[in-house]
């Protein structure tokens, strides 16, 4: 399982280093990066472990990721805005539990919990529902929707434009409700429709995880690298739990069930967001 201790260092880095008026555009750019990661990664795992192993998989990217390592550690520009902090582990706490006190923070930090309990549950359990009847497909055929995630990349810019004539709220509450409808759309046994539910569900996940990133820098005003790990520790819960959660869906209810849970779980966070007033 990956932390959260990169994407939040690297929010807090564009935060810093990147001029304010560009810092949304550098956001979602951000979050494009990672949509295109997490689909190429997903689909060459796939393709690797069917025509050889899951080990072989591990060691190709275990390779890339060095790799990539070495060059930030060399190409990225030394950040030259940070100001260290020089509180102690205590004054980090209280960092913590000063955002914990603003309602409006609390409310964007539990969209990272939310989006990704729909979006891990869906995906956790789509290659199983995928595998079994009435479809019966391969793990190479499965790997090839993970190429959904691409329309994660396109997302983050489209809503940075759209926030330029609606608010951040509205916004935000539509990509909610378009990503539970998305999940709603692959309880159908049709796999044009179920790739259309996940282009969906990838480009409104990506574009709500942009937006709740922007609205939280936003809102922060101080401990700005305290509130991105904050936003990432609720955002990688939904991670972490979504794979469990769901499993006892699936073995006692099945696809269908999941299906239903998953989506009404930002439906309902968006209508609770709507009749909230910031």
């Amino acid at each position: 399982m990956v932390t959260g201790a990169l994407p939040a260092s690297a929010l807090a880095y564009l935060n810093e280093e990147i001029n304010k008026q560009d810092q949304k555009f550098a956001i979602a750019f951000y979050i494009a990066a990672n949509a295109i990661g997490g689909s190429l990664g997903r689909v060459m795992s796939g393709v690797i472990t069917h025509y050889y192993s899951w080990h072989t998989a591990l060691y190709i990217f275990g390779a890339l990721g060095l790799i990539t390592a070495t060059i930030m550690l060399f190409l990225l520009p030394k950040s030259n805005n940070f100001s260290a902090s020089k509180g102690s582990i205590l004054s980090t706490f209280s960092g913590i539990g000063f955002h914990l006190k603003n309602p409006i923070l609390r409310r964007y930090f539990l969209i990272g919990l939310i989006i990704q309990l729909t979006y891990t549950g869906i995906w956790t359990y789509l290659p199983f529902h995928l595998s079994n009847a009435p479809f019966f497909l391969s793990t190479g055929a499965i790997s090839s929707f993970y190429l959904a995630l691409m329309l994660g990349i396109p997302s983050a810019p489209i809503v940075s434009l759209l926030t330029n004539r609606f608010s951040l709220k509205f916004v935000l509450t539509s990509m909610l409700i378009l990503l539970g409808l998305g999940a709603l759309l692959t309880i159908f046994h049709n796999l044009l429709i179920i790739t259309v539910g996940l282009a969906l569900l990838s480009f409104a996940m990506f574009a709500a995880h942009s937006l709740a990133a922007a609205l939280i820098n936003l809102h922060a005003e101080s401990y700005k690298g305290t509130a991105s790990s904050l936003y990432f520790v609720a955002y990688y819960i939904g991670v972490a739990i979504g794979s469990t959660l769901f499993a006892p869906i699936w073995h006692t209810f099945g696809w269908t069930i999941v299906v239903i849970v998953a989506a009404l779980l930002p439906i309902s966070y968006a209508i609770i967001l709507k009749l909230i007033n910031d």
